[in-house]
């Protein structure tokens, strides 16, 4: 198994879950056949892995790159370098390393979360080895965990990185932000306009909410394209 503490973890349809670790390697557990694939990611802890299709997968870490993978190639297929940016909010020349993703199963679309103010929307297709920022939409502080139900995205936002308490944003609370979307985000490759975002305090005071519409802005990141079979 996994060297280090093991960060996420996905499951779809088949018994085939995948995991990611500190130990920079993701791994595909075969369950019936009692065996799996390791697969190894570029610098730093991996502390996010979701699932696109059967056997394709996006996994994102500590070195802020995100990357497209198959089940049939070792490297990845396509990265996005400093994908949420860096150096802004942390030590200087430190890119924004990725806390979480979530996906909408069976289309190309992605979610990504950091620490840089957006949660970013991505056409990651392995059919067309694009890896290809959407949109961005403005949240507050870390975002640890996301969910892609239809019509919607839900970003649980804290003060601080999920793993560890070595990084504090102060001035942010820790929220719940719900961003609705004006059409189905289960279409493939398509990420609709954001129509509002409601945000719920998880602190005693009472929560709150309000209207954002969706940027697009907040720069771009460096993409690199790799081969490399099992």
């Amino acid at each position: 198994g996994h060297q280090d503490g093991v960060t996420a973890v996905d499951c779809w349809t088949k018994e085939k879950p995948v995991s990611a670790s500190m130990d920079r390697t993701w791994r595909l557990w075969k369950v019936v056949e009692e065996s799996h694939l390791v697969f190894r990611g570029d610098k730093g802890s991996l502390d996010a892995i979701q699932l696109m299709t059967e056997d394709s997968f996006v996994t994102g870490g500590q070195d802020g790159a995100l990357s497209l993978w198959k089940e049939t190639q070792k490297k990845p297929i396509r990265t996005a370098h400093r994908a949420h940016g860096g150096g802004e909010a942390g030590p200087a020349g430190v890119a924004n390393w990725i806390s979480s993703l979530a996906s909408v199963k069976m289309s190309n679309l992605v979610a990504s979360g950091a620490n840089d103010g957006f949660v970013r929307l991505w056409n990651a297709s392995s059919e067309h080895r694009e890896l290809e920022q959407l949109a961005a939409i403005k949240v507050d502080g870390f975002v640890n965990a996301m969910a892609m139900p239809p019509r919607l995205l839900v970003a649980g936002c804290g003060r601080e990185p999920r793993l560890g308490r070595w990084w504090n944003l102060t001035g942010n609370k820790n929220k719940v932000h719900i961003i609705r979307f004006r059409s189905d985000l289960s279409l493939e490759g398509g990420a609709a306009a954001a129509n509002d975002d409601e945000d719920d305090d998880d602190d005693d005071e009472a929560g709150s909410s309000g209207s954002e519409e969706d940027s697009s802005g907040g720069g771009s990141a460096d993409n690199d394209d790799d081969d490399g079979d099992e």
